[in-house]
């Protein structure tokens, strides 16, 4: 679905023969919950379009909670791994043999392997200097 951000009734386009709102500003579902401020600069030169102008409010990305497998402590792993494999069903179905063995390997990993966040890419020069 797409949005008309244009507010008001203000002309975007203004000569001898007549003015109009031919400019618009369209945005989708996900953009349009990010324009902020639009508005029509009334001071225009050198052209009969008006320059349209608005603000886009962006939130940082969440930080993504990971964990990497070389910062498991493999010593205490290896050992949570042998203490609950001591309680495997010997009896009982593939399924649940299969279920055991894949909840310890997580439950022991995840147990063992602290989270991170992923870091944030330093801005590189040229989008350091395009954001001025």
């Amino acid at each position: 679905m797409l949005h008309i951000e244009n507010i008001g009734n203000k002309p975007t386009y203004e000569c001898k023969s007549g003015k109009s709102i031919i400019d618009l500003t369209l945005t989708n579902n996900k953009s349009h919950q990010m324009v902020k401020n639009w508005k029509i600069d009334q001071n225009t030169l050198f052209s009969n379009h008006k320059i349209i102008s608005f603000e886009v409010a962006t939130n940082p990305p969440k930080p993504k909670v990971v964990r990497l497998p070389k910062n498991t402590n493999k010593k205490e792993y290896e050992t949570s791994i042998k203490s609950k494999m001591e309680h495997y069903p010997l009896y009982g179905d593939l399924d649940t043999k299969a279920n055991f063995l894949t909840n310890t390997i997580l439950e022991c990993y995840n147990i063992h392997t602290p989270t991170t966040t992923n870091k944030t890419k330093k801005p590189t020069k040229w989008s350091a200097e395009a954001n001025r």
